[in-house]
Parts: structure tokens; C-alpha cells; sequence
């Protein structure tokens, strides 16, 4: 019985997160805004399989499901014409192929068809995971840049423009998750979140995920909308929009990652925060605590705790600003 054509894996030869000896990218997002683009810098992939073309006398057929990329095929493993780039750029591809692969397998997998194919970008062209077809036969392989990635936090909100991320947040405050990405992508308004209650994924509002929007100032922060603690067992407030209500317990603990793990890289993967009723609960001091009750309320940050033993002094109050910057 004849095998049926199958693609089994797809690989770019290119080393796509390569950094510069100045510590820069080498392969940066090339389509920021206000950016002339002097090279979008298409991507040169291995396919491997079954039943691929063997040359340009046959029948390529590509189809892509994102728009913003396109292939047209290069060389083929079994053309006698290679140039030395090439030859050079197969055996790069397969390295990368077998280099997890066992014995037995690597030796099937090198009988397999090969050929080279170029991926052309265009500007919508966000990093994740592209599919495509060849002659109807289904393939898929992930686009990196150098700068993609993004940092997922939780924060708290102190004044306007002003911020806190934190790992410790306190019933019943109101937070949000923060993403901020290296690079200002351009078509990418919305990135969706997975969130976790200790082992428990959290659903919003019927939803799996929650979003965090582009903020329209800074074009590399993502916010979703507030979320309300309460304490669990205790009655709701009445709904409020924009805002979700997250029922929890002191100790328990909360995780945020992306939705989609190929999209950005997460620094870290998932985000992680405790939730506690007080925070001496959390093993702050006095001073903490009035510290952050001066921020929440929109006073600022106690600077100045040279106050006596009677409290003959006022601590003074500073403001306070984002941890880091966009």
C-alpha cells in the first residue's frame, strides 16, 4: 500500500534569534512603526516529507493561512544545479531535523523528499506559529524575531499614569495583568491570557481567555480590565463594566502565561502572585502597611519615617511611578 504525501517537519535555517556581538538582534521585527524598512529579511525554510515536488516541472501548489506570509519554492534535494548557499542551507536544515531524533529514525527521515522554500513577509507579519499547504499537503513552522518577547506581570494601579507591579495582592483590591513586549508589533492589538486560581483555570464571563488591549500611548504595554478580589463564600458586588469579579481565599495563588506560547516568548513563562487578606498577613511591617494604604489611596509613597516616638512628625509623601519603563 502506497504511503500518502505527508509533510513531517518544517524548519527555517536561519537562526532567527541570533544576537549581535552588541548585544542587539539580529533579525529585529522589521515593520514598527515609522521604521524604514530597509529589509524584511524573508526566511529561508527546510521542508521535509513524503510526495513533496522534486523539481519545478511538477506541480507546486502554496497555500498560506495567513495572509501576510508567502512561499515560492527554491531547490529541491535531488537537483543535480545547487548553488554552494544552497547546499549549504539543506545541510543546516537537516541538522536541525534529526538533531533529536534516534538512529533508526534519522535514517528513515534522511530518504525522505526535501526541498528548500522561501517565506516572504509582510508587514502584518507577527511572530507564532504560520501554517501552510504544499499541493494541499498541510505544514506548519514558527516565525521568531529577535525581540519577541514579553514580560506578563500583575499590577496595581496607584494614580493615574502611575503603576505597581507585584507578586502579593490583597483582599479585595483591584488589579490587572500587564503585558509588555520588546518590540512595537505592528497589527497586533489584543493578546489573550490564560489564568489560573491555584489549580483551577479561571473563566471570564463564558470565556477561556482574558485580553489585554494595546494601551493607545504605549504601543509595547497590553492591559486587561481590572479584576475585583472578594473573598470566597462572601456575597458578590453588583456587576460593574470593565470590571471582573474573582472570588478567593488568603494563601491561594494566581497565575497568568499567554494563551498562545508561540506568539512570545514569556520572561518569565507564567507570572505568579499570592493573594492575602492583610498585609501583615504578607509579613509586612507598620510601615509597609501604611505605605501601601498611602498608594492605593492615591497619596503617593511614605518617604520620610524620621517621625519620633510620639508621631510629633508627618511622614512625607512622594509620588510614585511605573517600576519600568515602556
Amino acid at each position: 500500500m502506497q504511503e500518502q504525501p505527508a509533510i513531517v517537519d518544517v524548519v527555517s535555517v536561519d537562526d532567527q534569534t541570533r544576537m549581535a556581538p552588541s548585544g542587539r538582534p539580529e533579525w529585529q521585527y522589521p515593520f514598527q512603526p515609522g521604521a524604514k524598512l530597509l529589509d524584511d529579511r524573508p526566511r529561508t525554510l527546510l521542508v521535509v516529507g513524503r510526495g513533496l515536488p522534486h523539481d519545478l516541472s511538477e506541480k507546486i501548489q502554496f497555500e498560506t493561512a495567513d495572509p501576510n506570509v508567502s512561499y515560492r519554492p527554491i531547490a529541491f534535494s535531488k537537483q543535480a544545479d545547487l548553488t554552494p548557499m544552497q547546499k549549504e542551507h539543506f545541510n543546516t536544515g537537516w541538522k536541525e531535523v534529526l538533531k533529536n531524533l534516534d538512529g533508526p529514525t534519522q535514517d528513515i527521515t534522511q530518504k525522505l523528499d526535501a526541498m528548500l522554500v522561501r517565506a516572504d513577509l509582510g508587514r502584518g507579519a507577527v511572530p507564532g506559529l504560520k501554517q501552510f499547504t504544499v499541493n494541499g499537503i498541510h505544514a506548519s513552522w514558527r516565525l521568531r524575531y529577535g525581540d519577541d518577547r514579553a514580560v506578563v506581570c500583575f499590577a496595581r494601579a496607584i494614580t493615574p499614569g502611575h503603576e505597581e507591579l507585584t507578586n502579593e495582592l490583597f483582599l479585595p483590591e483591584r488589579f490587572y495583568v500587564e503585558v509588555r513586549t520588546r518590540a512595537d508589533f505592528a497589527t497586533l492589538e489584543e493578546i489573550p491570557l490564560k489564568l489560573q486560581l491555584g489549580e483551577r483555570a479561571i473563566v471570564w464571563a463564558g470565556k477561556p481567555a482574558l485580553v489585554a488591549r494595546r494601551d493607545p500611548i504605549q504601543r509595547t504595554v497590553y492591559r486587561t480590565d481590572l479584576i475585583n478580589l472578594t473573598e470566597k463564600g462572601r456575597p458578590k458586588p453588583p456587576p460593574e463594566s470593565g470590571v471582573y469579579f474573582l472570588p478567593a481565599k488568603p494563601t491561594d495563588n494566581i497565575y497568568a502565561r499567554l494563551e498562545d506560547p508561540f506568539l512570545l516568548e514569556g520572561e518569565p513563562p507564567v507570572a505568579s502572585a499570592t493573594i492575602f487578606r492583610t498585609t501583615f498577613d504578607a509579613g509586612k511591617t507598620c510601615k509597609d502597611a501604611l505605605t501601601l494604604a498611602a498608594r492605593v489611596d492615591g497619596k503617593g509613597e511614605l518617604a520620610d519615617w524620621d517621625s519620633g516616638p510620639t508621631g510629633a512628625s508627618s511622614p512625607a509623601l512622594k509620588p510614585r511611578k511605573s517600576q519600568i519603563s515602556a
